[in-house]
């Protein structure tokens, strides 16, 4: 089976998880190269057969070359690419202007999938996972404890204020805030800012929850969601989703916590299985080979 040479640029954060899931293939040969670097770029390209953008879709001076020097192109789609594209009439006219430099379309969620298709874009839909993404449930906690993550200064858009009204309501539970330093607004004494931790002192925090609080203005596949399923945890988040319990507002979001404080604590299995089965990498790159073969 001939090997697909694949030249990856775009999103430094996400470069090296693509990176590393697509080697798990063996028809398959990716390198990151940098697009601002004219002659290693041009270099990388010529050694190459497929071009490989990662958030790239404001990047058709890129594709063009790479089409002109013998690559197949193909783009992945995340999420705050697509948002902008949706929102911005300037960044949508440039896309449908240059469409036909890309060749190959992915994204890593079904909605995302139909926000690319009001765009006129048909999308293979091929999530993005950590390369060591595995099932990994961490023992349940003796009582339930919900968790939320927020950019410094961006709580509103990740929903933080309701999830301070749950902490308010459900007041006999504790709940932990990452990723932000700031407590919020009225926050009450059972809700703890934890600040931005590393690998291992989430690990920590997780060990004291049972659930992850996301609801976000926009999301695409969430690290921080497949994190939680794969330790066992329930999520609250705006999408649907194996495994998740989907809550797009204040109310749902009550709702669905209120069913889960209501139980004992209990590992997520539906979750666990998802981790297991649909987010793989193996079988990420597995399929990811299979479409750039034109098998799929």
């Amino acid at each position: 089976m001939k090997k697909q040479k694949i030249a990856l640029f775009g999103d430094v954060q996400t470069l090296p998880y693509v990176r590393d899931t697509l080697a798990l293939d063996h028809s398959l040969a990716p390198r990151i190269i940098d697009p601002a670097a004219l002659l290693s770029s041009s270099a990388g390209l010529l050694a190459s057969n497929v071009a490989y953008g990662v958030m790239a879709s404001a990047m058709p001076r890129f594709f063009g070359r790479a089409r002109l020097l013998g690559c197949r192109t193909v783009n992945h789609w995340i999420g705050t690419d697509v948002a902008q594209s949706l929102e911005d009439s300037r960044l949508h006219e440039q896309l449908r202007a240059h469409a036909g430099s890309i060749d190959i379309h992915l994204c890593v969620a079904p909605w995302l999938q139909q926000e690319l298709a009001e765009l006129g874009i048909a999308a293979h839909l091929v999530p993005i996972v950590p390369p060591d993404l595995a099932p990994d449930p961490l023992p349940m906690p003796a009582k339930h404890g919900v968790l939320a993550y927020a950019n410094e200064g961006r709580e509103a858009f990740y929903g933080i204020p309701g999830f301070v009204s749950l902490a308010r309501e459900f007041s006999g539970t504790d709940f932990y805030l990452c990723g932000t330093s700031t407590a919020p607004e009225n926050a009450p004494g059972n809700l703890q800012v934890m600040g931005r931790l590393g690998r291992t002192k989430m690990r920590s925090v997780y060990e004291k929850t049972s659930v992850l609080y996301r609801l976000p203005e926009h999301d695409g596949l969430s690290k921080m969601v497949l994190e939680a399923l794969s330790h066992g945890r329930e999520v609250l988040w705006i999408h649907e989703m194996e495994g998740v319990r989907t809550a797009r507002d204040g109310n749902s979001a009550r709702q669905a916590l209120g069913e889960i404080l209501s139980a004992s604590p209990r590992p997520n299995e539906a979750g666990l299985s998802a981790i297991a089965e649909t987010y793989n990498p193996t079988r990420i790159a597995r399929r990811t080979a299979e479409i750039l073969r034109g098998e799929e």
